[in-house]
């Protein structure tokens, strides 16, 4: 069997699922060699050195580094504090001795040192990009701060622990990861990277008004992307600006809006997910401001959160896709004109969902739909969220039929 050309031994693994192949790699150290690759397919990184020169490490090895497809990544930062604020961040200050007080200081102090020259130093980005010139598979690119799409790592959490606090960047420049994202996407585009997903949150609105080399380097990334998940940070202190426009000098013309200028290129793209984090600091962001105009020939999905639109805008963007939408889910959605009793039963006529899912609250004309009610609380078989009784008679009656649900009885005077 160690005879077998690695081509051959490769397709058989292939065909086997990962149990299959951890059994077979202990068949000789042929075979273990080759099964690296197929059980490992993404890196997962975060903002020290050693995680950096992991990922150098790996696309410098022959066999695993043409397996990796995928990178995710952590870039949250420590506080820079002095010790009084670092002593009264701690969680348990009071259990411990003043010995295990000043040796975690001194880690602390290590640890902000190196990240912030991994940041400012362009140490990383180097790194970064010398990995992805040997990683041929790579589609795939997540990054999450400040929690945005994921539940802080254990990997993460136990990489700081020496210095007892835990990662939690205040500092407007880094939490708003425009930096770790402009320092990411740049390595993709000087390494000829086409992404096919793309998961970012959260990121700051500012992104929308980078220089525009930055956001070409960022549409001619994402002209292949088939999965585009972005969360927003809409945060006054992440700028500082309380007046962001969205639609900078050189793009306000496009018809497309500003994210359709963002992935117009992608016309394999499958699912869209587009949120805010809130809108209670600013305004809404306008759906025609994002999307404009533009249709993908290949939308499935779609998740918009924390945006106001129109009905007729809102039913003219799923209708310019209804040949190809079957999944939709709007989250705490604005309509500045026109009235959710009167959408609702057009968006079933007209669209042919397999599945809609909505939740928060929905406004329009004065009246508040709070679909978060508790009242005839259930779970959601798959992921265990609390689903409201009118939640779920509306979801129903969409899928099913019969009398819709959504009344003027359900409405708060706004």
């Amino acid at each position: 069997m160690n005879s077998l050309p690695h081509e051959i031994v490769g397709a058989i693994y292939e065909l086997l699922d990962t149990k299959e192949i951890a059994l077979l790699r202990l068949v000789s150290n042929h075979y273990c060699q080759i099964a690296s690759g197929f059980l490992m397919s993404e890196i997962h990184l975060i903002l020290k050195p050693e995680s950096f020169s992991r990922l150098v490490a790996i696309s410098n090895h022959p066999i695993i580094s043409q397996q990796i497809t995928s990178i995710l990544y952590e870039p949250d930062a420590l506080n820079l504090l002095d010790r009084r604020t670092w002593e009264v961040s701690l969680p348990s200050r009071s259990q411990r001795t003043m010995k295990e007080l000043d040796k975690g200081w001194m880690h602390y102090q290590r640890l902000c040192n190196i990240q912030q020259d991994l940041i400012h130093g362009g140490w990383a980005t180097r790194q970064f990009r010398e990995a992805l010139t040997n990683l041929p598979k790579m589609r795939s690119f997540r990054m999450s701060i400040g929690e945005g799409f994921m539940i802080r790592s254990e990997y993460l959490r136990n990489s700081f622990r020496e210095g007892l606090l835990q990662a939690y960047n205040h500092d407007p420049a880094l939490l708003a990861g425009d930096l770790q994202l402009r320092s990411a996407m740049s390595s993709f585009y000087d390494a000829g990277i086409k992404l096919q997903v793309f998961e970012c949150g959260e990121v700051s609105r500012m992104l929308f008004c980078c220089s525009e080399v930055d956001f070409k380097v960022y549409a001619e990334t994402l002209s292949h992307v088939r999965t585009f998940k972005l969360l927003l940070n809409t945060e006054a202190n992440d700028t500082g600006n309380e007046d962001v426009d969205y639609a900078p000098e050189s793009s306000r013309d496009s018809k497309n809006g500003r994210l359709g200028d963002l992935i117009s290129q992608a016309n394999d793209l499958e699912h869209l997910d587009f949120r805010f984090d809130w809108w209670s600091v600013h305004d809404p962001i306008e759906l025609s401001s994002l999307i404009g105009c533009h249709t993908w020939p290949r939308l499935t999905s779609v998740t918009l959160a924390m945006i106001k639109t129109g009905e007729e805008e809102l039913l003219r963007f799923l209708c310019r896709h209804k040949r190809t939408l079957r999944k939709l889910h709007l989250d705490s959605i604005s309509l500045n004109l026109g009235s959710w009793l009167s959408l609702v039963p057009q968006m079933r006529s007209s669209l042919h969902l397999k599945e809609l899912r909505l939740e928060g609250t929905l406004t329009s004309k004065g009246q508040i739909f709070d679909l978060g009610y508790l009242e005839g609380a259930e779970y959601s078989p798959d992921d265990e969220v609390p689903i409201s009784g009118r939640q779920k008679a509306l979801e129903d009656w969409f899928q099913y039929g019969g009398y819709c649900p959504l009344t003027d009885e359900w409405a708060e005077i706004g």
